[in-house]
């Protein structure tokens, strides 16, 4: 019986003994109605999808694989070597030309027939040999298959079995002179659940997975795969030989390992999907409020020690109820007889329907005799069987230790080739330094080339930019003279001494502009000062002034150079 079955079956005997009760139906009631938005039931679940692509290339292209195995493909190899006579066990034509052409070989002759007899004899050994490149292609194939597959199986199994459930409850119930309060978070989980495997409709596809490893085991089991297995596996990428190409079933094997080593996906989607009950309905309140009301009950009896007490009187109620059945089946006996003496036979009729139902015991026992004969010859029957199951699994245990022993060889062979592997990457990552080094060294050879011609063109734009100072500085320094010169000129009255201050500040304001403009200003020169920022002011103020009246003056000039060309263009269009 299902572990389901057994709580089904329990809760529902259980639910019968409540129910029988009046009091407890109305408690039972009050705790069902009790805060009824709070209940809720959660249940998470994974959704698989297999995709069929890569499984129905493996089916297909595994019966390629089972018809290139069977033609057993191999290759003749001749081990020769030169034995005494008395060694040779057989004569062939390679020995009789080996012989033609070593005559050395015959050292002395016979006295009594003209045969030659030869001290030493080319003896030839023709040994078959399976290990060629295309029965290797199939088992590093056959291997790679079982990885391919058995990978995606393990995967789905986690996945596809999950089963995640929450519920919660909460409930505050008044019920005449009791209250309840009862909360409860429940949270299970189960990563094998027996029951979402047997119907989330996976099982056939895990089925046919199942299958196609156990047809990969069997070719692996096959006698040209295990003597193939002896010989060193194949690496990728392999070399498509005129059989590979050209035979029909090796050249689907070849499409099938194609199809899977450039398979890049899992092979499935996994989808995760909510379920929510939340009120519960009228049927599954009641029967959460049972729970609750059975917890209470195991609260009160182990909270109160009253499990002596209630065993004594449920003992006594079972004591009760046995004696009531023993009297009313004692009853019913005597009705019986009563029945059968009124009867018009009185007690003789009463004794041969006896009789009869004896006779028909009997019969009854016969048959169960046959049938324990039967039974006996089955059970026979079935200790042929279980031996021969029994054998069969021994056998079934040999092939698997040969399978284990076979994955113990793919390892180390893996292994082995992650050594090789990282040993290559090693001495690449060498080459890849070396490299690196040599454009490092050119670069910084390089860089110096650049730097240099730049510093030199540096210092050229340096001194070009020196004499340009100093002849702005010459410059300035003529200013400066002639601004001397015109201050000594001026006379002492206030109309010179305004007109020579203003002419001051306006050389002083050129001289800024100039010096601004060629960058003679130094960081450390400030014109903050209240004494620097009046006159500086000033400067501002003259020089507005200054081009104010040039401005006036350059239009007045402009206005009779504009008439007088107007007026040349008058007269000689008059011409």
């Amino acid at each position: 019986m299902d572990q389901l079955d057994v709580f089904y079956r329990a809760f529902k005997d259980y639910r019968t003994q409540t129910f029988k009760d009046a009091e407890y139906s109305d408690l039972r009631a009050a705790v069902s109605n009790a805060a009824e938005r709070e209940d809720k039931i959660q249940i998470e679940y994974n959704v698989c999808t297999v995709e069929n692509d890569w499984l129905d290339a493996i089916d297909e292209g595994l019966v390629f694989v089972e018809k290139a195995i069977k033609e057993e493909r191999q290759f003749i190899r001749s081990n020769g070597e030169v034995v005494p006579i008395e060694k040779a066990k057989n004569v062939s034509v390679e020995s009789v030309l080996h012989l033609a052409r070593h005559s050395n070989l015959i050292s002395k002759e016979t006295q009594t027939s003209d045969d030659i007899i030869p001290e030493k004899l080319f003896t030839v050994e023709r040994l078959s040999d399976y290990a060629v490149y295309e029965n290797r292609f199939l088992y590093m194939l056959l291997r790679y298959l079982d990885d391919f597959i058995s990978l995606r199986y393990n995967k789905i199994l986690q996945v596809a079995n999950v089963y995640h459930g929450e519920m919660n409850a909460k409930k505050t119930v008044d019920y005449r002179f009791r209250k309840l309060f009862y909360e409860v978070k429940l949270v299970d989980e189960n990563k094998d659940d027996p029951y979402w495997f047997e119907n989330n409709g996976l099982k056939p596809v895990l089925e046919r997975m199942n299958s196609l490893l156990k047809l990969v085991y069997q070719l692996l089991a096959t006698p040209l795969m295990q003597e193939t297995a002896k010989a060193p596996m194949i690496k990728p990428p392999i070399t498509k030989t005129n059989v590979l190409k050209m035979n029909e079933n090796f050249k689907g094997a070849v499409n099938l390992y194609e199809f899977v080593s450039a398979y890049d996906s899992d092979g499935f989607t996994v989808r995760k999907e909510i379920k929510t009950l939340s009120p519960f309905s009228r049927e599954v309140a009641d029967r959460f409020s049972e729970v609750i009301l059975m917890n209470a009950f195991l609260t009160y009896q182990h909270g109160m020690g009253l499990e002596d007490h209630l065993k004594t009187r449920y003992e006594e109620e079972e004591a009760r109820r046995r004696a009531e059945e023993d009297r009313k089946q004692i009853e019913q006996l005597e009705k019986l007889k009563k029945r059968a003496e009124d009867k018009a036979g009185g007690i003789e009729e009463y004794l041969l329907l006896l009789e009869k139902r004896n006779r028909r015991l009997e019969e009854d026992s016969r048959q169960l005799e046959i049938l324990k004969g039967d039974y006996k010859n089955l059970q026979e029957s079935f200790k042929g069987i279980e031996a021969a199951v029994s054998e069969r699994n021994e056998k079934i245990a040999e092939k698997e230790r040969q399978i284990l022993k076979e994955r113990a060889d793919h390892e180390a062979e893996q292994l082995k080739l992650l050594d090789d592997f990282q040993k290559e990457k090693a001495e690449l990552n060498f080459r890849h330094n070396c490299e690196t080094e040599e454009l490092k060294s050119a670069f910084e050879e390089e860089k110096k080339s650049i730097l240099i011609g730049e510093e030199a063109k540096i210092a050229e734009l340096s001194l070009r930019h020196s004499e340009e100072l100093a002849g702005v500085s010459d410059r300035l320094s003529k200013v400066e003279e002639e601004l001397s010169s015109e201050r000594e000129k001026l006379s002492n009255t206030e109309e010179e001494l305004l007109l020579s201050e203003k002419e001051r500040i306006t050389a002083t304001a050129r001289l800024n502009g100039l010096r601004k403009q060629y960058g003679l200003i130094g960081s450390d020169e400030e014109f903050t000062s209240e004494e620097n920022f009046d006159e500086l002011e000033k400067q501002y103020e003259f020089f507005k002034i200054l081009f104010k009246e040039q401005w006036k003056k350059a239009k007045a000039q402009i206005r009779k150079d504009v008439f007088k060309r107007k007026k040349a263009d008058g007269e000689s269009d008059k011409n």
